[in-house]
């Protein structure tokens, strides 16, 4: 992995954030909770909202959404893709269903809503080749947008998963989130969509089968 800093080295950013009356407004147009903004230990250095990329407490990349600019996301230059936002508190967590989301935006919006979300660095094309195992037990819930890059990252995600999660369902939003490219975020912010709706949704969603993994690799 490439070099890394230990978390307390972030707490300046942290505190700009908290103190930032630009990041409370953009937390809340966004839909984000207090609560997970300190538990993710978002953070501001001037420029969007700053968000660590930690593995057992130590950052390895920051990733930074930066509403109505080009690119919208900057990361630290040379940063390795497929890592896990976010780690610890995903690898930490009881609760046996996780979902995969397409962004960092889209991931913190499922966590504000009580889901154990994750993201990847460097978008839906990627797999977390190197945590393949950590998934071992759980049921993934793959939440992608309905666009070709989703439909195609989540098959790639689901036949990578297969062998090592206890179930890999894919979520297919597009009958809610009608327009292409649209995500989890506009299902619960566009749409109104609750807790409670998603879930129903995860629930119709069947497990991919072995038959159906040979039909996405070939």
């Amino acid at each position: 992995l490439q070099t890394s800093i230990p978390l307390e080295e972030w707490d300046y950013a942290v505190e700009n954030f908290k103190n930032s009356e630009n990041m409370q407004l953009l937390l809340d147009k966004l839909g984000i909770s207090n609560e997970v903004a300190e538990q993710l230990n978002l953070g501001y250095k001037g420029n969007g909202m700053s968000i660590p990329v930690t593995l057992f407490g130590r950052i390895f990349d920051i990733v930074t959404y930066r509403p109505g600019q080009t690119p919208k996301y900057v990361r630290k230059p040379g940063s390795m893709s497929g890592l896990i936002i976010p780690f610890d508190e995903w690898v930490n967590c009881s609760k046996t269903k996780t979902i995969v989301c397409a962004g960092e935006k889209d991931m913190l919006i499922a966590r504000s809503k009580g889901f154990n979300a994750i993201t990847f660095t460097g978008g839906e094309t990627n797999t977390p080749s190197l945590f393949l195992n950590m998934f071992e037990g759980k049921e993934v819930y793959i939440v992608y947008d309905n666009d070709d890059a989703g439909r195609i990252g989540s098959a790639k995600l689901a036949a990578a998963l297969f062998k090592h999660a206890k179930s890999v369902h894919n979520v297919d939003i597009s009958q809610i989130c009608v327009d292409k490219g649209e995500d989890l975020w506009d299902f619960f912010m566009k749409y109104h969509k609750t807790k409670e709706d998603l879930v129903r949704l995860m629930q119709k969603t069947p497990a991919i089968t072995q038959d159906q993994v040979r039909e996405l690799e070939s």
